[in-house]
């Protein structure tokens, strides 16, 4: 698999996939989608990652550790400084096309970690996910899956916004550019109206003289 790079998604796809799965994290601030984790189906899959908070410390300000669902990020070099996590339970499809990368400065340090922690980063997103969907067929009622989305759900979505989006570029009218895009007949004809115009311009200058 290529390396893993931050992006941010399209904010329409996001919207898409909040109106059928509302565990779907909004786009606040285009937020950074790290990725693709794994491509399953055919499905690329990112992870968004999310900045510190309150909340990811104990009472005594300790970091507390992210377990299988999350993954710490630091600064990698200098003082080991918290940068914010990735969020396994939020991990969405991407269909081609809908991610732009982001500049270099805008996560040089996060992107550095990312690089040395490339193979453990990818075989937890895929526990996870299998664990969150196995959880899921079965029943079970596991903490750090109850706030997960439904990935596979999700998968059939990003399909049907998919076959949308064609459906949509199928029906606008093509802009046809030069005379060898047009159909045979059609372009038998405008041959003859140049034709015409060419002899009734002829025609025009001999009345003159």
């Amino acid at each position: 698999m290529s390396k893993l790079l931050f992006y941010s998604i399209d904010d329409e796809y996001i919207d898409f996939l909040q109106r059928h799965d509302e565990k779907v994290m909004p786009n606040k601030q285009s937020r950074p989608y790290l990725g693709p984790v794994m491509v399953i189906n055919g499905a690329r899959w990112f992870v968004p990652g999310t900045a510190p908070k309150e909340k990811h410390f104990d009472e005594e300000g300790n970091l507390k550790s992210g377990g299988i669902a999350f993954f710490n990020l630091f600064n990698s070099r200098g003082k080991r400084e918290f940068l914010g996590r990735l969020r396994f339970p939020k991990m969405i499809p991407v269909p081609e096309g809908l991610e732009r990368k982001l500049r270099t400065g805008q996560c040089t340090h996060t992107q550095e970690y990312v690089d040395k922690h490339r193979a453990k980063i990818i075989e937890q997103a895929k526990q996870y996910f299998e664990i969150a969907i196995a959880t899921r067929a079965k029943g079970f009622n596991l903490d750090y899956c109850s706030d997960a989305v439904d990935f596979v759900a999700l998968e059939a979505h990003m399909r049907l916004y998919e076959e949308q989006q064609q459906q949509q570029q199928e029906q606008e009218p093509r802009t046809i550019r030069t005379i060898d895009e047009l159909p045979p007949r059609m372009a038998r004809m405008l041959e003859e109206y140049k034709g015409k115009s060419h002899l009734k311009s002829s025609d025009q200058g001999k009345d003159k003289v």
